[in-house]
């Protein structure tokens, strides 16, 4: 289960090898960092309180021993009064660190150390739970001999053994079975541990709960009905869509997407070990148990959008086009075949046969809005582009400009079904928390767009991406972790039309 925090920690170590660390860690971050044993030495020499200073981040050299699992510096900072559990800014200690960067020996070391295991991310994860997740059994079970329990879950009910079964790890799940995990548990989308190892096809661990469960029990998904899941329609201050319903036990990934008849829904999750797509729909008025859609199961796949005449099906995903192939980052469909859908094909944009396309988006003319940092005139580390619908084909994708796009990373744009705006992410310095945030660009009459847009801080709150606009144009979607985990979150299209009468009026 990656959750929301994994990509920060990786965003954290991609900072490091950019810019370094901060001046005012006085070098025995920085020593620790690249393991100079006899520079660490030499400063705690020098200075023995240098052991506590921190960066930023609220980091200390500790952490950073952690996090690249230097047992070596870790013994010299700990001899020298490093604080075992100091937390960082996010209130997370050096173990932590270890458990996200999959750092066996170093998290044993820690644990022999007296670590302290009370822990849990905004989203109520604990390390048990990030353990199983990231397969790391020796250390799962250090973690239940040290009293962790075993059925607790996080803030949608999800226990380790729900993970354990959802990736098919049959030893993991006979650990947590034989310290007391208990198989009927449901999370909150309804689903005991037998539900998710048939999602996943976990043949492995169905076995295993098959030999104990009299009954596997029925799914308890609750009754849904009408547009939107039934769901209390927002107006201009955004609502949390569905919370807990789109658990599949993985949190969300990737936009949410709607047919043109507002009767399919389509989404991707965070599951280990690719990302796939999940799919409900209205039938006689009720909506269906979510269910992974077939072609999804054994390469990445992400960011679905439903074409306007709803026969075909838009995705990300890094997949090969044909087997043994190379795997190519780009944009697919499939073609629906009556209640089915056909084989992935690869979309054909010319002059990007190999290059990186992510994260489409279709206006009811049928162009292709995407983002890419695979092109040499991108303005900054990831670019929007437009690529027109015409006779039947893509033509050939232009970068919207400087209006549009930054030195930034622009990403992921969302245009509107009339093709009057579009919403993107960025991570532009004129953002309001210095994260990435949703902006908007609007399409002039002469078809220039307008310079961006924040959308503020009523929608922007804590890490805001991924936008969807529905195809009615009534509503805009978008991912935001500022409840602790990564959620949905839709708002009234209303905020954008106020934006664009007071720009126009201006």
């Amino acid at each position: 289960m990656r959750i929301k925090s994994e990509f920060c920690f990786l965003l954290l170590f991609v900072y490091i090898l950019i810019y370094g660390v901060p001046c005012s860690s006085q070098n025995i971050i920085e020593y620790t960092i690249n393991r100079n044993i006899r520079g660490i030495d030499s400063l705690l020499k020098a200075d023995p309180s240098c052991v506590h200073q921190t960066d930023e981040r609220g980091a200390s050299a500790l952490h950073y021993a952690a996090w690249f699992g230097d047992t070596i510096s870790a013994e010299l900072l700990l001899k020298n009064g490093a604080k075992i559990d100091h937390q960082d800014n996010t209130s997370s200690t050096p173990l932590v660190w270890a458990v996200y960067n999959r750092k066996d020996i170093m998290s044993e070391f820690l644990l022999n150390h007296d670590a302290d295991i009370k822990w849990h991310d905004r989203g109520s994860n604990n390390l048990l739970h990030l353990a199983t997740s990231y397969g790391m059994t020796h250390l799962m079970e250090l973690f239940l001999e040290k009293g962790m329990k075993v059925n607790e879950g996080n803030k949608y009910s999800v226990t380790p053994l729900h993970i354990a079964a959802s990736i098919n790890s049959a030893v993991m799940a006979r650990a947590l079975l034989n310290h007391g995990a208990d198989p009927s548990l449901v999370c909150s989308s309804g689903k005991n541990a037998f539900h998710c190892a048939t999602d996943y096809e976990s043949d492995s661990v169905l076995m295993i709960l098959k030999s104990i469960m009299k009954e596997p029990g029925e799914i308890k998904f609750p009754d849904l009905y009408g547009e939107y899941l039934g769901m209390k329609i927002p107006d201009t201050i955004p609502e949390l869509f569905a919370p807990g319903l789109l658990i599949t036990p993985f949190f969300i990934h990737g936009q949410i997407a709607f047919s043109e008849n507002l009767e399919e829904m389509v989404w991707s999750d965070n599951a280990q070990p690719v990302t796939r797509i999940w799919y409900l729909r209205m039938e006689d008025g009720k909506w269906t148990v979510p269910a992974p859609m077939p072609f999804s199961e054994d390469f990445y796949s992400a960011a679905p959008y439903f074409s306007a005449d709803g026969k075909r099906l838009y995705f990300y995903s890094t997949r090969p086009e044909k087997p043994g192939g190379d795997t190519l980052r780009t944009i697919w469909y499939v073609e629906r075949e009556n209640d089915s859908w056909s084989q992935p094909v690869r979309v054909s944009v010319p002059g990007w046969e190999s290059k990186f396309i992510g994260f489409p988006s279709f206006s009811k003319k049928g162009n292709l809005f995407f983002y890419s940092n695979d092109q040499e005139n991108n303005l900054g580390f990831c670019d929007v582009y437009i690529s027109e619908f015409k006779n039947g084909s893509f033509s050939k994708p232009e970068n919207p400009g400087v209006f549009v796009n930054s030195p930034s990373e622009d990403l992921e744009p969302a245009i509107s079904p009339d093709e009057n705006y579009m919403v993107f992410s960025s991570t532009r310095q004129d953002n309001i928390q210095n994260n990435i945030e949703l902006y908007v660009s609007f399409k002039k009459p002469d078809g220039s767009w307008t310079p961006a847009t924040n959308l503020g801080s009523t929608v922007n709150r804590g890490r805001t991406w991924r936008p969807y606009i529905t195809p009615d144009g009534r509503f805009l979607f978008y991912n935001s972790d500022h409840t602790g985990i990564y959620e949905y979150f839709w708002v009234s299209t209303d905020i954008i039309k106020n934006l664009r009468q007071k720009y126009f009026t201006e």
